[in-house]
């Protein structure tokens, strides 16, 4: 496929953009005292050298009282913050990128009770985010302060070395909270009419410009539809544009979506949005506010889908802030003609926002060197000064990646995999519905080992007297985990780790609901110890197979593991449109025959499910790690990484897989 639009420069304002792709702003997590780390420069400097045209990194706050968590979150104010901000921006202008910062204040979102911050939440009118504290209604001054607060940021801006300026109003953040009717009731200047909900905006518009040279570029981040009861949408947004516009701005940077009623259109996993889901939308806004470059987001992981939108006239430029914490050289390797090789991102959510929204630093499902760029950077890999002879065995995540990395820094690499099929795991997650893109994962991998070399061995199960025969003289162990079926729930009743019946009834695994290898139908009862993504497919796939389905789960939710990273209600919607019965802090206490009791902790009572004809067991796993122990002391060199050490999330699983290769 030609480029022809996304390698073409840009201009906004008086800046010119190499090429029409940007990462949008998304919080890192990785600042000790809200000023930028030596971390920040690494992250941002790594994806400026893949080859990206401008990156807008995590937000700066405006005002002390925007920032919660202020040993997370950047801070634009303060004077110190200036010198990192130079730091950083030296870093991406060193690699040709440009670089605006994004100035941000989100008002009753930033909860003092969920953020540990001082002071009181502040808002146009005591009207909430749902589920944190009322916020206070600011009073005139307090809007003075924080207006003069956006100049004085933007001023450190411009004195750090920043291109340009966005101001995020997008997303229910403080601009949104004035000017959407869904939050101001205010009665004074401030409320009211349009004109009156529009003044805090344009008053920060016009702060922001008044603090910057002329023809530097300030834009505005807008969410093109709320997607919630009252709020703003599709035409409500292009009349609040057009008044920014006439205001004077240089860029349109369109979202969509106001949390917590509709993450599923702000950041949206891959079974909840197609790729470019705001893409009509965004071409709609462009008819009625001409003559302002837009910037589009919306799940665009492939520079193929953004290549279209450009080509279809729908924006000017077009996000891909997803694809790069998965493969910070998406854009090299693509113009490059490299496109084998770029990891895509399967927005997944599992390591990118989940891990920020618990307050610990961004990370990636599928690339272990996402927020560990000073020590994993791949500008970092270097060549083995010796190369080696490996063998890595299973081909797992966490073996595929160990052996393209080892392959890649020199190493003579063979991979053997028991099975038919490369992919281990991700396997069964890839065929629950709509889970099909999960398994670019495997995809990717795959990709890599063929770029790189490695020989792969399928349906080959090497035993111990093989690999000694063999005599590498590096062997990986990777052979994975089995599922725990006859103590399944060991660790919730360690009084009695072998429930009555569970020796002797005919129980199925999650693997083989999800292989289709055993078939299953009638009355099937899940018991769900596992509470995450392998209890949410299997429970999914049972419900598209349109069993009677029950899910007994000792958690006081169904899977509660996919609440952080926003896959829970899309997961819970396709269980219960069968008719699921989900029975919640309830633990199994016997299987006898085709009935299944279980105790409901919150009340003592016990309940039976009669006349069951299957029964699914999900209770962890226990690794198998007996090839491992049979050759340890045989071989000269011998490491066991993922589920083979203990059973693990993909991302740490790959992440030893890496680490390993990096150092043999």
């Amino acid at each position: 496929m030609t480029f022809e639009h996304l390698f073409t420069p840009v201009t906004v304002g008086q800046h010119q953009i190499r090429n029409r792709v940007f990462m949008s702003s998304a919080t890192l997590m990785f600042s000790n005292d809200g000023i930028v780390t030596d971390r920040h420069v690494a992250y941002y400097a790594e994806r400026a050298r893949g080859g990206i045209g401008l990156i807008i990194p995590e937000e700066l706050e405006i005002h002390p009282s925007a920032a919660g968590l202020p040993v997370k979150w950047l801070h634009g104010w303060p004077d110190q913050a200036v010198a990192g901000f130079r730091k950083l921006t030296d870093a991406v202008h060193a690699h040709g990128a440009s670089i605006f910062a994004q100035l941000d204040h989100a008002g009753t979102i930033h909860d003092p009770a969920v953020f540990d911050a001082p002071g009181a939440a502040m808002a146009p009118s005591p009207f909430g985010h749902p589920g944190r504290e009322t916020p206070k209604a600011m009073e005139r001054d307090e809007i003075a302060e924080v207006i003069e607060y956006y100049a004085r940021c933007a001023r450190n801006a411009v004195e750090g070395g920043f291109d340009g300026i966005e101001i995020h109003a997008a997303h229910g953040h403080l601009p949104a909270q004035f000017f959407s009717p869904l939050s101001n009731f205010r009665t004074d200047e401030y409320g009211g009419s349009f004109e009156n909900r529009m003044r805090f905006m344009l008053e920060a518009l016009e702060a922001v410009r008044g603090a910057v040279p002329h023809g530097f570029p300030v834009g505005v981040r807008i969410s093109l539809h709320e997607f919630a009861p009252g709020g703003l949408d599709l035409e409500g947004t292009i009349e609040v544009a057009k008044a920014i516009q006439a205001a004077g701005v240089d860029f349109f940077d369109l979202s969509a979506g106001r949390p917590p009623y509709s993450y599923q259109r702000s950041i949206p996993t891959a079974d909840q949005q197609p790729a470019a889901h705001l893409r009509d939308m965004a071409a709609q806004f462009r008819a009625e506010v001409p003559g302002t470059p837009t910037f589009l987001i919306g799940r665009v992981v492939d520079p193929k889908v953004a290549e279209d939108v450009l080509a279809k006239g729908q924006a000017d430029m077009v996000g891909m802030m997803r694809a790069h914490v998965a493969d910070p050289e998406i854009i090299n390797k693509t113009k490059q003609g490299r496109a084998d090789e770029v990891r895509y991102c399967v927005s997944c959510n599992q390591e990118c926002f989940a891990r920020v929204a618990s307050g610990r630093p961004i990370a990636c499902i599928q690339n272990p060197a996402t927020g560990r760029e000073l020590t994993l950077a791949m500008s970092r890999l270097r060549r083995a000064e010796k190369a080696k002879r490996v063998i890595v065995v299973g081909g797992g995540p966490a073996g595929m990646e160990a052996a393209w990395i080892a392959a890649a820094r020199g190493h003579d690499v063979e991979l053997y995999e028991a099975a038919g099929e490369l992919g281990g795991q991700v396997r069964w997650h890839a065929k629950a519905p709509d889970r099909a893109e999960f398994g670019n994962i495997v995809e990717n991998l795959k990709n890599q080992l063929r770029v790189h070399g490695v020989k792969v061995h399928l349906g080959v199960r090497l035993t111990a007297d093989d690999l000694v025969e063999a005599g590498a003289d590096v062997t990986i162990v990777a052979t994975g985990s089995k599922p725990r079926v006859r103590d399944a729930f060991a660790e919730w009743r360690p009084d009695l780790p072998h429930l009555p019946g569970f020796d002797t009834a005919d129980l199925y695994t999650s693997w083989d609901v999800m292989s289709g290898e055993r078939p299953i139908s009638g009355r099937v009862v899940v018991l769900d110890g596992d509470g995450r993504h392998e209890g949410a497919a299997v429970a999914e796939k049972l419900a598209a197979l349109g069993v009677e389905l029950h899910v007994v789960t000792p958690f006081p939710q169904f899977a509660p593991g996919l609440v952080p990273s926003l896959e829970f209600a899309s997961s819970l919607g396709r269980v219960l449109r069968g008719g699921t019965s989900i029975s919640t802090t309830s633990l199994p206490t016997a299987v006898e025959g085709r009935t299944v009791r279980f105790l409901q902790t919150a009340t003592g009572e016990e309940s039976v499910i009669e006349d069951v004809d299957a029964v699914v067991v999900l209770g962890g796993k226990v690794p198998d790690e007996d090839l491992y122990f049979a050759v340890l002391d045989r071989l000269p060199e011998v490491h066991r990484i993922g589920d083979c050490v203990q059973p693990r999330r993909i991302a740490q699983a790959m992440y030893q897989g890496h680490k390993i290769a990096r150092e043999i």
